[in-house]
């Protein structure tokens, strides 16, 4: 986070945090209540003030509109303003009572104004607690990103407004002030952050003021609760209005931004609608009621209490949208309502009946209870067959999903060897989830070894008393990447991440870690949810029981013969060019990566002969290595028609950034002129797409399965290679970050500045430059090669 960030996190908190201590000191000692009593200002310096209205249904002690006020317990009111009266009432009241002086009709009598209490005030100090402080962890969470930044506005102004602490001597002003403040702001703020959120829906530039049209709430309501700064009884009507007009704006622009998310943007706004529909739906409801019956306010006030699910699922929502399964939860939070509503219905109308008809047989004192149990299981038996219902018509891919399982257990009970239990839980695994990355692992001798691989990177070996294998060991449940794990070690999880691992399900037999099943994503971008860890769990139990049919030889034999099995599809080669013979530590250092990947190579490689499609990329890797070995870097991997360098390391480069981008302009210029033809003898012309970032990386050898493999991992690999992906996006050969940009110097000065970009799985806008050969176009994004 920036020092800026740090400093204003800091000072907000810390001064809500003041006023929540004030507000605490109030709701021990009772004292929050509001004045029921609107008051004119005096006309001038030697006039009275007078009542211009009341609270409908309160009693005023005896008050009525017209009426002058002199006093409150003795403070004289001689040109008071309304502001001036609160305050007097707050610091005269007594036990929720305060003596006022009125002249009516020339009279002078003195009545005695109860205060109304403000109903379940810990409900405010909960929910305004809540509020703060996950607004200041999802900030400090997201690292003081944009969309973290606005959350954490809107979430801590909200938090102001629950927090009442008027009426504490000399705070009173100060309080309605905050009030005032955090009432005006928390509309606007809220609906500015869901112009933003979820962050792989498309922003719209356009459009950004208008949430502050819902700014005059804060006049609105601050005059309903105190007369300030137009008191009036229509002021409660007009903020009624004014929350029910921003709910619906709220889900409306939550609807829209729906439609344009992707996965992840869907599963956290599913959070956001759980949080909605439990936290604000029934105050919605309860608002209309209290507008047509008065009365019955109180309903309004007790389903506010529910607003807590608000604060907890928008914090989800930012930061754990993986953490349970949203949309079983969202399906229950729907018909929950209407099933309870029919349960209450049902016993209103029938229990009584019911037990006054068999009065002669049973007492009614026990059968209205028994009645109300049975309706109680009636109800729950129908929620649980409703939900099942809804999750198949709704979800009917779930349902395929438990069916392929099944058939997999089956399978795994039928392997004839150890090793096999893996290798079928495997390949099983990454069909049925349609994952990017799958990796078995199998206990050996001396390291936990890949049996079964599928995915882009190498797969490394981990060690059997490495920090991933101990934290596996203690666990029963799925490790999730992203978090950080107990003595985790850097080379381990960059490693994970160079591999795009994103959950890692241990296999425990006898108590002891006997493999692990490392997967990769979605590929439609979905995430694991709980069904899913379920499933995997389940299926690692069952794998476990079938493995306990072998002894432990049969599976470290039988792991060693898939090893060599997979030796053929390590890229060997490459390490040992780059390795030439010598030993390098595994450490941290300043690099610069590169990527390169061809354009159309789909297309191209489709019903073509595997001769006329190793030729070509024969043709495409032979220049490119030799343009980045001029250039002095070094190749580390390649990938069909993806290939990855690094300048700097293994050995030490001046002026690498230079460097990376000069191989990157030849690249781009050579690679179109390469003689490639496709299987009719047609010439067929490729493109590519370049990424080139700077920063530290993790380099040095990683222990593969049967030697070791010089590899750069970490945050800049991951950047350069969404940069390279991000060239389909800007229609640009080559783009390139801020770092490399200002290192390069001259080599890039005719680079175009494209600002605040949204680079895929970062939160925060990214400044990058790009460039293409003068006369050129980059070829359109095709279905083929999502960005």
């Amino acid at each position: 986070m920036r020092a800026a960030d740090l400093v204003m996190l800091f000072a907000l908190t810390s001064l809500w945090a003041v006023c929540f201590v004030i507000h605490l000191g109030q709701v021990v000692q009772g004292k929050l209540a509001w004045i029921p009593v609107y008051v004119a200002s005096a006309d001038s310096a030697r006039s009275l003030p007078s009542v211009r209205a009341l609270w409908p249904g309160a009693d005023a002690g005896g008050l009525a509109p017209g009426d002058s006020l002199a006093s409150v317990g003795g403070a004289g009111l001689l040109g008071a303003s309304p502001l001036d009266f609160v305050t007097a009432v707050y610091a005269q009241a007594v036990q929720g009572k305060v003596t006022v002086e009125r002249v009516r009709g020339g009279e002078w009598q003195r009545v005695t104004l109860p205060l109304v209490p403000i109903e379940q005030p810990w409900r405010r100090s909960v929910t305004g607690a809540a509020f703060a402080l996950l607004g200041a962890l999802a900030f400090w969470r997201t690292r003081g990103s944009k969309l973290g930044r606005a959350f954490y506005f809107g979430m801590t102004a909200y938090a102001f407004h629950w927090t009442y602490f008027w009426g504490a001597a000399p705070f009173t002003r100060i309080g309605i002030g905050s009030f005032a403040v955090a009432t005006t702001l928390f509309m606007p703020l809220a609906l500015r952050t869901a112009l933003i959120f979820p962050e792989d829906a498309p922003h719209r530039a356009r459009g950004r003021a208008w949430p502050w049209l819902f700014a005059s709430t804060g006049p609105v309501v601050t005059s309903w609760a105190f007369g300030v700064p137009y008191g009036s009884s229509v002021s409660r009507l007009a903020s009624l209005l004014l929350q029910v007009a921003f709910i619906a704006v709220f889900l409306a622009l939550l609807t829209r931004r729906y439609r344009d998310a992707g996965a992840i943007g869907r599963r956290q706004l599913k959070w956001v609608m759980v949080g909605l529909w439990v936290g604000l739906v029934p105050a919605l409801v309860a608002s209309l009621v209290a507008l047509a019956v008065p009365s019955l306010w109180w309903v309004y006030e007790a389903a506010l209490a529910l607003s807590l699910a608000l604060p907890v699922c928008l914090f989800i929502a930012l930061a754990r949208y993986n953490l349970l399964d949203v949309d079983r939860l969202l399906t229950a939070a729907a018909i929950s309502p209407l099933v309870g509503i029919g349960l209450i219905s049902a016993g209103v109308l029938t229990v009584p009946t019911v037990a006054s008809a068999a009065q002669e047989w049973v007492d009614p004192k026990v059968s209205e209870p028994a009645l109300a149990l049975v309706l109680g299981g009636g109800a729950f038996l129908a929620l649980r067959r409703i939900d099942r219902l809804l999750q198949e018509r709704i979800y009917p891919e779930r349902r395929i999903l438990a069916l392929e399982a099944q058939q997999l257990r089956l399978e795994l009970a039928q392997c004839a060897k150890a090793a096999d239990v893996l290798l079928v839980l495997g390949q099983r695994v990454s069909e049925i989830l349609t994952l990017t990355t799958t990796a078995v692992y199998a206990r050996g001798a001396g390291e936990f070894a890949p049996v079964y691989a599928r995915g882009p990177a190498v797969t490394p070996a981990f060690a059997l008393d490495g920090s991933l294998a101990r934290a596996l060991a203690l666990r029963a449940m799925p490790l999730d990447t992203a978090l950080p794990w107990t003595g985790e070690h850097p080379v381990e999880r960059a490693a994970l991440a160079a591999m795009g691992v994103e959950l890692v399900v241990p296999v425990h037999v006898r108590g002891e870690l006997a493999g692990l099943l490392c997967l990769g994503g979605k590929r439609s971008g979905d995430v694991f949810t709980a069904t899913d860890r379920a499933l995997l769990l389940s299926l690692a139990d069952k794998a476990a029981d079938e493995l306990l049919h072998f002894g432990r030889d049969d599976l470290a034999r039988e792991t060693r013969a898939l090893v060599e099995r997979l030796r053929a599809y390590v890229p060997g080669a490459v390490a040992r060019e780059l390795v030439a013979g010598s030993e390098l530590e595994a450490g941290e250092r300043e690099v610069t990566v590169l990527f390169v990947d061809i354009r159309g190579y789909t297309s191209f490689s489709e019903g073509q002969r595997p001769e006329t499609i190793f030729g070509a990329v024969s043709a495409y890797t032979q220049a490119v290595s030799q343009i980045v070995t001029d250039c002095g870097g070094s190749v580390v991997e390649f990938n069909g028609d993806g290939l990855m360098t690094v300048f700097g390391a293994p050995r030490a480069l001046a002026e690498k950034e230079r460097a990376a981008v000069r191989a990157a302009r030849a690249i781009a210029l050579q690679v179109p002129t390469l003689a490639v033809r496709d299987a009719s003898g047609r010439p067929h012309r490729f493109h590519v797409g370049i990424g080139v970032a700077t920063g530290p990386g993790y380099v040095g050898n990683v222990r593969a399965v049967d030697r070791s493999i010089w590899v750069a991992l970490g945050n800049t690999t991951n950047l350069a290679a969404r940069l390279e992906r991000m060239t389909r996006e800007l229609g640009a050969a080559v783009v390139i970050d801020v770092a490399t940009h200002k290192a390069a110097g001259d080599e890039a000065w005719d680079f175009a500045l494209r600002p605040s970009q949204r680079v895929r799985g970062r939160s925060a806008l990214f400044d990058v430059y790009s460039w293409s050969p003068p006369g050129t176009l980059s070829p359109p994004l095709t279905e083929e090669e999502p960005a």
